[in-house]
């Protein structure tokens, strides 16, 4: 565990999820340009990060 040196006692917890598959990446819109990466290696990257158990590391890779 990691302590924050501005809140004593608060420890962080980390999950983390990685996954080998297809995206892109990219600048979307005109006004306020944003750069973006979507595809199914981000969707499950996300769900595994959301659903890991804290300090633990999920890796993937994709079938196709």
């Amino acid at each position: 565990m990691f302590e924050i040196r501005y809140k004593p006692g608060y420890h962080l917890r980390v999950r983390m999820g990685i996954h080998l598959g297809p995206c892109v990446s990219g600048l979307i819109g005109t006004v306020l340009p944003l750069y973006t990466m979507i595809g199914e290696g981000i969707d499950m990257a996300c769900l595994m990060e959301s659903t890991g158990e804290p300090m633990k590391v999920q890796v993937s890779i994709s079938k196709r």
